[in-house]
């Protein structure tokens, strides 16, 4: 009786009728974790393949900080009105007064604080103020002449020409069209992501049908080759249908292998399309089903367009382009305006010989103070904000013209898509048909090849035309998946027929 080597690693020193059994466990247990090891393929259908382009795709993932970036954008173009906190204070000596006086020295100390702001409707300045200076002429002490002044109270600055109303929000409603903008450009980007999937996804069923179909045929040309030979060892056939066969046998080969990479580049696409990480789906590969047939789908791109143009984000994008140079067209027609400002203040004054005192002496008296007056500036020529206005005006056209050509392309667009439809129905149909009809030429060649009343180069034929019928027949399905998630495009509604919500 042979007994196994005490010394081998994996067969522990125990009781010999027992190390067999050991061993074979063991060598069990590891081929099982090797082959549990083994990644699986990733199985999809069409819904789920579009699930997972929704959590996964990098275009969305990145498209998702616009309209985020967008709305920070608007929250700083309000920014402009925040009210701040100001304090000043300014310490002044002339020496040149010194020089011309020996006996006097000039210093003067000016301080100031409060809240200034500006009205957003209005274009209105505002400042609430508290204000002290102090001018000295005199080095020991200090005379009337020398007192320290204070002022507290409201200081205004209203424009009425430029600047006034809308012209100050110009930049706050431009940015607010630009934040809409993102989120409908962030819309646009998960249709174009969904419809892209399905586009991959059948693409790639189309292309593994394929493969399947060149792999049938060539083994049917290996089979039509073994009897080829067994009949012409026989001399029921000539051997030039030997060398027919394996001629096509070659020729369905190369088919294979050409089919067998375009798969790849498909799977490949998907993977990118569904993943963040495609590389963990380029070994086990992925696996699809073949998308639902369905049923017809009818459409009319002539009572749909004004729905596509209500619905589709990129011409809702193109409107609020148009209407943010209308803004600053608006905006820049302001600015060419002369600048008149009405200025005023009104509050409580005070003085002393110290800042304590004045301060005691505004609070104490409350002596009123007011001032009112107007500030004209009129740029001559005005080259500069004449210029801006010229831009506006011919971007605002030019907006204009780019949106009627949107309209034309939906349009356009919309036609071709229902086009690809209602053909692709009839492709689809007509191919089933076709698929059914070769097949039974087939099966009737073969009958007749095995009777000696039909050939070699006949039944290769027909094979090739079964072959062709399942490709187009593959291709059809593919193609009629892939109008109606276009035509859903082209309406811009795929987010709707899908369910799909977007935060």
């Amino acid at each position: 009786m042979r007994h196994l080597d005490e010394s081998a690693p994996a067969c522990l020193p125990i009781k010999r009728h027992f190390r067999a059994v050991v061993c074979v466990l063991i060598a069990s247990l590891a081929a099982g974790t090797q082959v549990s090891a083994q990644p699986e393929p990733l199985h999809l259908n069409q819904d789920e393949a579009v699930q997972r382009a929704l959590s996964r795709n990098f275009s969305i993932a990145i498209e998702r900080f616009s309209p985020l970036i967008a709305a920070q954008e608007l929250r700083g173009a309000w920014g402009e009105y925040d009210p701040a906190f100001t304090t000043r204070y300014t310490f002044t000596k002339d020496d040149n007064y010194q020089a011309q006086f020996p006996a006097l020295e000039y210093r003067q100390d000016d301080f100031s604080s409060g809240i200034e702001g500006k009205v957003p409707w209005l274009g209105t300045q505002y400042a609430i103020a508290l204000d002290a200076y102090d001018t000295r002429t005199n080095r020991n002490n200090f005379d009337d002449a020398n007192a320290i002044n204070s002022f507290a109270g409201l200081t205004l600055t209203q424009p009425l020409l430029r600047g006034f109303g809308g012209g100050s929000l110009a930049k706050v409603r431009i940015a607010r069209r630009g934040a809409q903008s993102a989120d409908e450009g962030f819309r646009q980007t998960v249709i174009d992501v969904v419809t892209n999937t399905v586009y991959a996804y059948n693409n790639y069923f189309f292309a593994s049908r394929n493969l399947d179909v060149a792999q049938r045929s060539r083994d049917l040309a290996a089979q039509l080759l073994e009897d080829n030979r067994f009949r012409s060892d026989t001399g029921a056939i000539a051997p030039l249908d030997v060398v027919l066969a394996e001629s096509e046998l070659a020729l369905r080969e190369e088919n294979v292998i050409n089919a067998r990479r375009q798969k790849r580049q498909a799977e490949l696409a998907l993977a990118d399309l569904i993943s963040d990480q495609a590389g963990t789906l380029i070994g086990p590969g992925i696996v699809v089903e073949a998308p639902k047939a369905g049923t017809e789908v009818s459409v009319d791109a002539g009572s749909d367009f004004p729905r596509a143009l209500e619905n589709r984000p990129d011409y809702r994008q193109a409107k609020l382009s148009l209407e943010s140079k209308e803004l600053e067209l608006s905006r820049d027609r302001n600015g060419m305006l002369p600048q008149l400002d009405l200025v005023g203040s009104y509050g409580w004054r005070g003085q002393s010989d110290s800042f304590h005192g004045s301060f005691d002496d505004l609070g104490r008296n409350r002596t009123q103070a007011y001032s009112a007056g107007a500030v004209l500036s009129v740029p001559i020529p005005n080259r500069d904000r004449a210029s801006r206005k010229a831009i506006s005006y011919m971007r605002r056209n030019q907006a204009d013209l780019q949106l009627k050509r949107l309209e034309q392309t939906v349009r356009l667009n919309l036609e071709d898509a229902a086009l690809r439809l209602s053909t692709g129905w009839q492709r689809l149909q007509a191919a089933q048909k076709a698929v059914n009809l070769a097949r039974q030429s087939l099966t009737a060649e073969e009958k007749k090849l095995r009777a000696g009343t039909s050939t070699t180069f006949v039944v290769l034929r027909v094979q090739q035309d079964v072959s062709s019928a399942e490709i187009l027949q593959a291709d059809a399905i593919a193609d009629y998946a892939k109008a109606i998630a276009e035509y859903d495009r082209q309406l811009g509604l795929t987010l709707e027929r899908r369910n799909i919500t977007l935060e």
